[in-house]
């Protein structure tokens, strides 16, 4: 099942649980990223419920919403910075964006590759994509009650593998949403202590999200999944001696 903006916007803005999830993401936001000063931020699928955030910062933040929802004006009450787009030709210049948040962007993307591509190329040298996906072993993914059991997940391993193949190196891996999806309300009553419960134990506490960071690198080379920087010529001399010239030897000289 694919969902529309209306299925975005009845699940984060007018339910509890979704209501819930947003408070979630925005302390995992915080936390990743505590320094929210940036000159520009992307939001991608449907990232409208991290990037008011970044508004309150001065930002310049774009909000690129795929051909396959319709287009939403926002924010309310302020110019519209939302734009329709194809996933792999974002209306952006090359090397324009510091950072992109991709929330709903990966799992319902026609094509991982196009839409990768498209923002590596939009990323400035070093710029950062934090990705957040429903886990494969995750219970929000085997529940179609939310967006997070629509489309497809993803484990860690998939991930990893997938962010090498586009010159993204990973910084930082965290999970989320240790809670299963429930109305329950005296459930999430104990949802920040369960969260809290699950990180310390990470290994053996399967959430129900991977929120990935990645940082755009011109040169990755792939070792066992994980992209390695690849120094340049100029890094690889640093630190080499100068030649001593020698005389040659065993020559003869006309």
């Amino acid at each position: 099942m694919r969902p529309d903006v209306t299925h975005f916007n009845h699940f984060y803005f007018q339910t509890e649980l979704g209501s819930f999830v947003n408070e979630t993401l925005i302390a995992e936001t915080n936390e990743i990223w505590p320094d929210k000063a940036s000159d520009s931020v992307l939001g991608y699928g449907f990232a409208l419920p991290l990037l008011g955030q970044f508004l309150e910062e001065g930002t310049r933040v774009i909000n690129l919403m795929p051909e396959s929802l319709e287009c939403q004006k926002w924010p309310a009450g302020k110019p519209n910075m939302s734009v329709h787009t194809l996933e792999s030709n974002w209306p952006l210049p090359t090397a324009s964006i510091e950072r992109a948040i991709l929330l709903h962007g990966l799992e319902f993307c026609e094509n991982e590759s196009s839409m990768l591509s498209e923002c590596w190329r939009v990323l400035v040298p070093e710029g950062l994509m934090l990705i957040i996906v429903p886990n494969k072993s995750g219970v929000w993914s085997m529940n179609s009650s939310t967006p997070y059991g629509w489309g497809r997940s993803y484990s860690y391993g998939q991930l990893e593998t997938i962010l090498s193949r586009h010159k993204l190196q990973l910084e930082h891996h965290s999970m989320a949403l240790m809670v299963p999806p429930s109305n329950d309300g005296s459930l999430r009553i104990m949802a920040k202590t369960i969260e809290k419960t699950g990180k310390k134990l990470h290994q053996k506490v399967v959430g129900g999200i991977h929120l990935i960071v990645a940082r755009k690198r011109i040169f990755l080379t792939r070792q066992h999944g994980i992209g390695e920087t690849v120094k340049s010529g100029l890094e690889l001399l640093k630190g080499a001696k100068n030649p001593t010239p020698k005389p040659v030897t065993g020559m003869e000289q006309s």
